[in-house]
This record gives structure tokens, sequence and C-alpha cells, in this order.
């Protein structure tokens, strides 16, 4: 999952909520909210809940160590998300090729991009219910910054929204495989009022 564990590659996948400990590559920050595992109706499974009236006061980071950074080189973060009606946000930290670090926030409240020398705002929109976000970090980081992308370091995910997964890929084709394969029979019931939309945990 981290650098910091040699011999080991790095995980694809960050989070699964339906997992009995889905924050186990995770450190969490409560101020003003709260951070639980609850059942989504829509979803018929443990999802993870993050909440607060400040979104930047409540958010999760991988990984938990902070001595340490992730090291994936998959240039493709993938998140699947329910959409709460409020504020939300996240950050990727990521190493470009002139070892510099460069970070990446996506927000509902940003409404056109501004890219700074070290930060990039990029403009967050949800439609309702749930959402999969794609993040090309390799495209990202070249309009952005001018450079390549080299590896992933910290993803940080704040209030609110509701969490089923969070994975990296190393190619859109299978990123698009991957989302055909889990999500195929979910998305034939969400065109029939979202019965039975537990299939894609199968």
């Amino acid at each position: 999952m981290s650098r910091g564990d040699k011999n080991e590659k790095p995980r694809l996948i960050l989070l699964q909520s339906y997992n009995n400990t889905p924050l186990q590559h995770w450190n969490k920050r409560i101020r003003s909210g709260r951070v639980s595992q609850i059942i989504d109706q829509d979803l018929q499974s443990p999802v993870l809940e993050i909440t607060s009236w400040k979104s930047s006061q409540t958010y999760i980071t991988s990984p938990a160590d902070p001595k340490k950074t992730l090291g994936i080189k998959a240039p493709y973060l993938h998140l699947r998300v329910k959409n709460l009606l409020k504020n939300f946000l996240f950050n990727v930290l990521v190493l470009d090729d002139r070892n510099v670090k460069r970070r990446f926030k996506a927000s509902t409240k940003v409404k056109t991009a501004l890219s700074k020398p070290y930060l990039c705002k990029v403009p967050l929109t949800l439609d309702s219910g749930w959402n999969e976000i794609t993040i090309p970090l390799m495209e990202f980081t070249k309009k952005a910054y001018g450079t390549k992308f080299v590896e992933a370091l910290i993803v940080q995910i704040h209030a609110n929204c509701r969490i089923e997964k969070i994975f990296f890929t190393y190619t859109d084709t299978i990123l698009y495989f991957i989302i055909t394969r889990v999500f195929k029979k979910e998305g034939k019931t969400n065109n029939n009022n979202n019965n039975n939309n537990n299939s894609s945990h199968k």
C-alpha cells in the first residue's frame, strides 16, 4: 500500500466500503463531523459516509502513516461517491518528473480551473445519486504543470460524500473493463428504479 512497506507492490485498491475494515490504510481527521460506515439504501450495502458542516475539517487520508507515501504509478484514479448535495472536495498529491510534488484539489465549490506552481484547483460537478469519477493524473499533470506524472503520493477525501470504492488503474482500457465487470448489472438496474443494486458486489 505504501512506499514504506519494502518488497511489496502498491495495492491498486485503496478503499472498499463493504470490507470489515474499510479504513485499514487510512487515517481519520474529524473536527466537526463524522466518518462512519452505514447502509446505503440505493446500493443496499455498507458504504463509508463522511459528513461535516465544513468540508475542510473532516477527512480521511491514505496512507495512514504520514511518514509514508503511496508510491502508486498507475495514472488513473477512480472514485465512486454519492452526492449528498453539500460541499465536497478531495486532494491528490503527485510527484512529477522534475521531482516536484504537485497537488490537485477537486471541489464542488470551485467554478473554474486555476493552476499555480504547486496547486491546481479543479471544478467538480456531481450528478444526483452515485457518481463515478475518473482522474487521469498523467493528462492533468501535463496540462496543469507541463511535466510528466511519476506517481501518486497521497489521496485525501473530505466531507461531504458517501464512498463505495477508491482505486487506481494503469490504463483507461483496464478501467473501463473493471467498471463494466463490476457495475454491469447495476447499470441495468439503475434504469429500473435501482432494484437489486447490490449485484455490484457479487
